[in-house]
């Protein structure tokens, strides 16, 4: 199947696989890597050690590219997982794993190898192998040593570095094919002699252990027995080998052995009206039994002169029947089959005979029992006398078993089926797939963690944000509160100094006050009322005359209050204000600080350092 998947989408896969965290720098290249793989001895390849640990031993100073060591190990862990899927024999086991160092260098090559279709890629070869030595072992005569040197000869063509794996494949494929004609000849000849052996000896079988089963615990007369083990044995015998087990004509024999035996049974009830009915019908029965026997034995071509004479015996005693006298019955013993009956098959599971029932011809097991091993394979399933017939690779014939025996012996693992179709190619792809697969997977899903993520931050961005309007909006709100407030408190000050200036008993203070007002010069310290309404040492800072307008700060410099010489004066009176220094200290001191610098204007260095 092609996924068209690109070489770099495949070694990121292997990479997000097999490399947990970034190597060190590489000092060996690719090439080199190819060339210590197929530098391996052949010796060192049989040891069932991993092309990783073989390279790291034979090159222990390289180091090699993440994505080159990825590529390694994902084809060490293919080659184990075949190794537990296939059975072939070890000397086939060794020739498969001189392979697999060229198969690595392909892979290292091309990475997308096993995602691509290609029909002589050293996969193909690989399964070419596999397929042809499935069912060869070191007992097959001169034929299977031919298969086995035209195997190694294959496997020195696959290795030898070319790259070029069309000669091999067609060289195998022509031999096989050549082979294969051999082998079905041989088969299909088998098949025609045994068909006929297998349905002769199981129509013989079945039919005995039908009477067998219909005959069991009954009442039976010497001429019945006679006739059931004699002449109906043979003629039913050979309806079920010419008309087959699942035919109409053998349920009615069936049916019909049934009902015979049926009328030579006691009636097992005592009540009238049952008795009578059950007679009634014993009477109808009896009286067309006979025509159709010999109907059944005409159609047979088996009608014979001693089946005649028990027929004859049989309508006798059935008049014996019907006028009342009783039968004299007689002890009997089984009709002998030749054959245990295969007990286990009561133990047998339907989902283990539903796997027997769907295997095909052409499919390899392997066989062991009594220290019997071999290699067999499926050449001949009749369904309908459920036999199996299988034969070796020579197409000789190696075992036949019935589908409850073969069900019987697949749970017990005593017969096991054999997996060899496309194996190396359809195990790379699917693992290789599967790589490729988990890449996207936690690619989408890391995106989708990003995206996420991103989204969860700019939630919790737009989240503080907001938090942050809001409180900025709260503060705003209550700094605008407390401005109208203490604006509301201020004018409140204002209109009670107001009222109090207003009074009579102050007009002479206030008078008195405004003269000091007027005379406050810039840099006086009073006390008067801050935002909060708490008096606090602030200086006149700026005093304008034509607007009467002064402006107080405090200590920090930070402004305290602006007022009108009214304002001041009705403050001072209403107790809300205190002078603490009218500022004349401090026109005293700048002059002066300003005589003394014209003073020194006029002096030299040495007056003013004294030296």
């Amino acid at each position: 199947m092609d996924m068209s998947v690109a070489p770099g989408t495949v070694i990121d896969a292997l990479k997000h696989r097999y490399i947990k965290k970034a190597g060190p720098a590489p000092n060996a290249d690719e090439e080199q890597l190819i060339q210590s793989l197929r530098d391996i001895a052949d010796d060192q390849l049989s040891n069932k050690q991993g092309l990783l640990d073989l390279v790291a031993a034979s090159s222990p100073d390289s180091v090699f590219s993440d994505a080159n060591l990825a590529t390694l190990q994902s084809v060490d862990d293919c080659i184990n997982l075949i190794s537990k899927l296939i059975d072939v024999d070890q000397q086939i086991s060794d020739q498969l794993q001189l392979v697999m160092p060229e198969l690595a260098c392909q892979l290292l090559q091309t990475p997308n190898l096993p995602l691509e279709t290609q029909d002589h890629s050293i996969l193909a070869v690989l399964d070419l192998l596999v397929s042809a030595s499935v069912g060869w072992s070191p007992d097959l005569g001169r034929a299977g040593e031919k298969l086995f040197s035209e195997i190694s000869e294959t496997v020195a063509s696959t290795r030898s570095g070319a790259g070029d794996f069309k000669e091999p494949l067609e060289n195998m494929q022509a031999f096989l094919d050549k082979e294969q004609k051999r082998t079905s000849k041989l088969e299909e000849r088998l098949i025609a002699s045994e068909t006929g052996i297998l349905r002769s000896r199981k129509s013989t079988v079945m039919t005995a252990q039908m009477i067998n089963r219909e005959m069991n615990d009954k009442k039976l007369t010497p001429p019945i027995i006679e006739f059931l083990q004699g002449p109906w044995y043979d003629s039913i015998q050979l309806l079920a080998l010419t008309k087959g087990f699942n035919s109409e004509e053998w349920f009615r024999a069936v049916k019909m052995t049934e009902t015979i035996i049926w009328t030579y049974q006691p009636f097992e009830t005592e009540h009238e009206d049952t008795l009578q009915k059950e007679k009634q019908r014993l009477y109808r029965i009896i009286e067309h039994i006979p025509a159709e026997i010999r109907e059944l034995l005409v159609a047979l071509e088996h009608k014979t002169e001693s089946s005649e004479a028990a027929l004859e015996n049989i309508e006798s005693e059935h008049v014996m029947v019907i006028s009342g006298q009783a039968l004299e019955y007689e002890e009997f013993s089984p009709i002998e089959t030749g054959e245990q009956t295969f007990d286990q098959g009561t133990s047998v599971s339907r989902i283990l005979l539903k796997k027997v029932n769907n295997l095909q011809p052409g499919q390899w097991f392997t066989f062991e029992e009594d220290n019997i091993q071999a290699r067999i394979k499926l050449v001949l399933k009749l369904e309908d006398i459920q036999q199996l017939l299988f034969t070796n690779r020579n197409g000789m014939k190696a075992l036949e078993k019935s589908f409850d025996e073969l069900a019987y012996y697949l749970s017990a693992s005593v017969i096991k089926l054999l997996t060899h179709e496309a194996i190396f190619t359809s195990t790379f792809t699917s693992y290789y797939q599967g790589l490729v697969e988990t890449l996207e997977k936690d690619q989408k899903q890391a995106a989708e963690d990003r995206v996420e993520a991103d989204r969860e931050e700019a939630k919790q961005e737009a989240a503080r944000k907001e938090a942050i309007a809001k409180a900025k909006a709260a503060a705003l709100a209550k700094e605008e509160a407390d401005r109208e407030q203490q604006e509301r408190e201020r004018e409140e000050r204002l209109t009670n100094a107001r009222n109090e200036a207003a009074k009579e008993e102050n007009i002479e203070k206030v008078k008195e006050l405004n003269e000091t007002v007027n005379a406050l010069n810039v840099g006086a310290w009073l006390k008067l009322p801050g935002a909060d309404g708490v008096m606090e040492e602030c200086k006149l800072a700026v005093k304008i005359a034509a607007a009467d307008k002064m402006i107080f700060v405090g200590r920090s410099g930070v402004k305290i209050g602006e007022y009108s010489t009214k304002q001041l004066v009705q403050l001072l009176v209403a107790g809300e204000a205190v002078i603490d220094d009218e500022g004349v200290e401090f026109e005293d001191t700048l002059a002066q600080v300003v005589t003394k610098l014209r003073q020194d204007r006029n002096k030299s260095y040495g007056d003013l350092t004294g030296s």
